[in-house]
């Protein structure tokens, strides 16, 4: 009973915040207008790194919405006005604050095709020998879902539309891009995890999730806000390989390890030295176990990165053989592999569920 106790004490002290020190952030974060994390390690790594030590940094990142602490399904609004010789203005929505504005501006290019409207603004106010930098201000600065956030892009626009002249085309208000799928080693997703589970260090992560962990590290903690070493290097070729072994199946690692699939496709035979692949051709008994021995009988010019993803995600694709012929090249393992996904997420499932009732 003492133990326990102990434990809960423990727990309690762990989880308490210094007030003096979050409330020193937040006021160095108020005054020089801070956005993410980064610029504040910039302007004052002293302070940072006691915010990070003191298990601050990421209740300071989240409470006001920085964009570190963000991603794709988290939006601000934010608008451009220029006030002479007209009252014109631009209204958008962004995952990245100053990303966004440096991309309108910073970045603005010569070439009319290439640039946003708030560019092309800018270029011709420069060619009347106009100032062309607008004023910039974020009008909603807390996140939002895409929901919310197509609301009040509308809700701004409609705003701004009754004194100035807007640069945006009306038909694209609320209109949030292609969504992708995530892997837990988005940033938006690491952030919903060190959240869900209240860690402040590299060594509670461990405790959660080692693979991530280890990517956090590599990326260095500090970078979200908690504490912790950052590790020496980028994944070599032979770790990626000795985790694509380990995994066994490579549309299972493809999935489950996004950034270390990627660097396998540049590493030498990478793919054929991690998986046991068997490619066939129809109507031809000959098995291939690699790519590259597949490749000696397709057409020379076929790009083999490109037909080995088309592969891996669709099991099969229609090329030319080395005589102009088109055939169907097959990849057996992919239905293998999409069954064991399903078992897999079905046992999950279930675990998850008889949690729940115990």
């Amino acid at each position: 009973m003492k133990n326990f106790i102990r434990r809960i004490l423990l727990e309690e002290v762990k989880n308490n915040i210094d007030n003096d020190l979050y409330q020193e952030g937040k006021d160095y974060i108020m005054t020089n207008k801070i956005f993410n994390l980064k610029e504040l390690r910039e302007k004052n790594e002293d302070l940072y790194n006691r915010l990070v030590d003191g298990g601050v940094a990421r209740k300071l990142a989240e409470d006001h919405y920085f964009d570190d602490a963000m991603g794709l399904d988290k939006r601000k609004i934010y608008v451009y006005t220029w006030e002479y010789p007209e009252k014109v203005a631009y209204v958008g929505l962004t995952c990245d604050v100053k990303g966004r504005h440096k991309k309108h501006t910073f970045y603005c290019s010569s070439d009319l095709k290439k640039n946003t409207a708030v560019g092309r603004y800018m270029i011709q106010r420069r060619q009347q020998g106009l100032d062309p930098m607008p004023n910039y201000d974020i009008i909603v600065a807390k996140y939002l879902d895409d929901i919310e956030a197509a609301q009040q892009e509308q809700v701004g626009y409609d705003l701004y539309n009754t004194e100035y002249r807007m640069l945006n085309d009306p038909s694209m208000i609320g209109n949030l891009g292609p969504i992708r799928e995530k892997s837990k080693y988005d940033k938006s997703n690491i952030w919903k995890t060190l959240h869900q589970h209240q860690i402040n260090s590299i060594e509670g992560l461990e405790k959660i999730d080692p693979d991530l962990a280890d990517y956090v590290s590599r990326k260095d903690p500090k970078n979200f806000g908690i504490k912790g070493e950052k590790k020496g290097g980028k994944y070599s070729c032979e770790e990626v390989i000795q985790k694509a072994k380990e995994v066994g199946k490579e549309r299972i690692f493809k999935k489950e390890y996004p950034h270390l699939y990627r660097k396998l496709l540049y590493c030498k035979d990478g793919l054929g030295r991690s998986f046991n692949r068997e490619f066939k051709i129809e109507g031809n008994n000959k098995i291939y176990k690699s790519m590259d021995e597949l490749m000696t009988d397709l057409d020379p010019s076929i790009r083999s990165v490109i037909l080995q993803n088309r592969l891996v995600e669709k099991g099969e694709a229609d090329v030319l053989d080395r005589e102009g012929n088109i055939v169907k090249v097959t990849y057996p393992n992919h239905m293998e592999e999409a069954i064991r996904r399903k078992i897999q997420k079905l046992v999950v499932e279930m675990m998850l569920r008889n949690k729940k009732y115990f």
